[in-house]
């Protein structure tokens, strides 16, 4: 998988994916390394990772609301709960 054969930058979604699809390919690699080839599924792989990419971006607007001084808890409870919700854990 060594590159996509479109690349669309407009959207946020398409800078997402891209952004998957590069660090799923580094992963992918690496694993191949200690794996055997049929185990190691690289859309699997992206799309673990485009998922968390798209639920850190989802989380990352509550935590733009959290005051500069990080008292609004508020943003910040409904940031862990989007993350939690989805098993991200970053």
């Amino acid at each position: 998988m060594t590159g996509r054969y479109h690349i669309n930058h407009t959207t946020l979604i398409a800078k997402l994916a891209n952004q998957a699809h590069e660090e799923s390919n580094v992963i992918y690699y690496k694993r191949l390394e200690t794996e055997k080839a049929d185990k190691v599924i690289f859309y699997d792989i992206f799309n673990q990772r485009f998922a968390e990419l798209i639920v850190l971006e989802c989380a990352g607007i509550c935590d733009d609301y959290a005051m500069p001084d990080g008292t609004s808890q508020t943003a910040m409870i409904l940031s862990m709960a989007i993350k939690n919700k989805f098993g991200v854990k970053i």
